[in-house]
């Protein structure tokens, strides 16, 4: 099940960006905690959103993965574009279709605010992201390699169910 983080995920939050700053090799980088991370998604402004996965159709089921985004603004097409900033299965959960529904979910709730496109950033050397990226159709230019989705590629994404 995809849907919007609330509150009470906080700690599987956390223990999940744990995980994957692990993953990442940059655990030396993460000073957030459960606190700050709070603050961010659900202070009186917030400045991030989540989506959550969970193992099961139960909202109460186990957090299996996260996507954190936010919004940026063109002014040359006086738009927004929603940003992905982090996305992360839990490996062993990794080819059941998660991080697709994660993509779809973001993708729809794009349109629904009028976005021109989803961007994100991979490293180089993120193989496996990189090919599930390009099999969504995503264009991928330098070293942090900026990710988009627009036009047709971003309609068909969000006309596909989550599921």
């Amino acid at each position: 099940m995809i849907r919007l983080a609330e509150p009470g995920d906080l700690p599987a939050l956390m223990r999940l960006l744990r995980d994957f700053a692990a993953y990442e090799e940059l655990s030396h980088e993460l000073v957030a905690d459960e606190t700050a991370l709070g603050a961010a998604l659900f202070g009186a402004v917030p400045r991030l959103h989540a989506l959550v996965a969970t193992a099961a159709e139960d909202r109460d089921a186990s957090l299996i993965g996260f996507a954190f985004w936010f919004y940026t603004f063109r002014s040359f097409s006086c738009r927004p574009n929603l940003f992905i900033e982090d996305i992360y299965v839990d490996p062993s959960c990794r080819g059941r279709g998660v991080g697709l529904a994660m993509f779809r979910a973001l993708a729809r709730i794009a349109g629904e605010q009028g976005c021109r496109k989803l961007e994100w950033m991979v490293l180089e050397d993120n193989a496996p992201a990189r090919a599930f990226y390009a099999r969504l159709g995503a264009a991928n230019p330098l070293r942090w390699i900026p990710q988009e989705l627009s036009g047709e590629a971003l309609v068909a994404l969000a006309s596909q169910p989550t599921s």
